[in-house]
């Protein structure tokens, strides 16, 4: 866990756990994963040729990965515990996704790699805004504020009213199917200016006096592929209420942005985010004095520690900081 953004090596979100399983390939009969496997053998599942052995006929990763694909963001469980007397005991199970399955190689070895759910959130695909790509359909002069958006249907793909941005120019608009009206222009700083048929029409992302967990909802809900279950949004709540209080965010997100940088700016606030693997949940809390229900655990050299070693780190000695809290166009730097 990266605490409070403290560590810029890190990420924001820290370093993503990761898990990787090796395992050996081998000849398989197929019959807990083709329904039609004893119909292979005796030849009633085909037409151009008698009944085989389905061992005999790939092997069960090829065979697998054949079959599914698509497993990258499927669930993987590590399961802790022990065996003893033949009765298993799970100590506690932590949850990941597959990221990528490699193999077999040419000794028959398979790697499968895990990583946790807010991988999720550094994909490439995790941007906000949506990216956006409906074009005007004429040229847009200063006094028509009309649009009708091309291709057909794609208007469909925005709200039915919003800030986008044309151009260097941001504007409020309602629509109806693929036609949008003008309703304000050259909003926030911008300026109203001509623009010619086939300019992106892209949707603006803009917070106004938002509390901090309320961001990193909206953001994590409607812009990752993370199930919104894993998401404790009242302890959030809880946790912004009781100190972060009177901290609203205010921006105006004009390009598609990835996530995981957003999630940044937020923990650079004094939060620190991260997955919980046992509970299930991203967890939120603020940079804080400890409370009197929580546990300080106990970490000695005898348990804990097997070394330790020091360095210094005089690249990331800071002497002079500068700090600008405004920004007069979201299209600028």
């Amino acid at each position: 866990v990266n605490i409070a953004g403290a560590y810029p090596k890190y990420g924001a979100l820290g370093k993503r756990a990761k898990v990787t399983v090796n395992l050996k390939d081998f000849a398989y009969h197929d019959r807990y994963t083709d329904k039609y496997q004893s119909e292979r053998v005796d030849g009633t599942a085909q037409t151009d040729e008698s009944g085989y052995d389905p061992a005999t006929r790939g092997s069960f990763f090829t065979k697998l990965k054949a079959r599914f694909p698509f497993y990258a963001g499927r669930p993987m469980r590590v399961i802790d515990g022990y065996v003893d007397g033949g009765t298993l005991t799970v100590l506690q199970t932590r949850h990941f996704i597959i990221t990528d399955m490699k193999g077999p190689d040419g000794n028959g070895g398979v790697t499968i790699e895990g990583k946790d759910i807010l991988t999720l959130a550094e994909k490439k695909s995790a941007q906000a805004p949506t990216i956006d790509t409906s074009e005007l359909g004429a040229d847009l002069k200063e006094g028509n504020n009309d649009i009708v958006l091309l291709p057909a249907t794609s208007g469909s793909n925005y709200p039915t009213e919003g800030y986008a941005v044309i151009g260097s120019e941001i504007v409020y608009y309602t629509r109806v199917d693929d036609n949008v009206t003008l309703t304000q222009r050259g909003l926030y700083n911008t300026e109203v200016k001509e623009h010619k048929a086939g300019d992106t029409f892209q949707r603006v992302l803009v917070y106004e006096n938002f509390r901090i967990n309320e961001v990193l909802e909206d953001l994590l809900t409607n812009y990752t592929d993370i199930p919104s279950s894993y998401f404790p949004t009242s302890d959030w709540q809880t946790e912004a209420e009781r100190w972060s209080s009177t901290l609203q965010l205010n921006a105006v997100i004009a390009e598609p942005t990835a996530v995981s940088d957003l999630l940044a700016e937020l923990v650079d606030l004094g939060i620190s985010i991260w997955w919980d693997d046992v509970d299930q949940e991203i967890k939120m809390k603020a940079s804080k004095p400890i409370e009197p229900y929580e546990v300080i655990k106990e970490l000695n050299d005898d348990q804990h520690i097997k070394r330790i070693s020091q360095e210094d780190r005089d690249e990331d000695r800071i002497t002079q900081l500068h700090y600008y809290t405004v920004q007069s166009n979201p299209l600028e730097g």
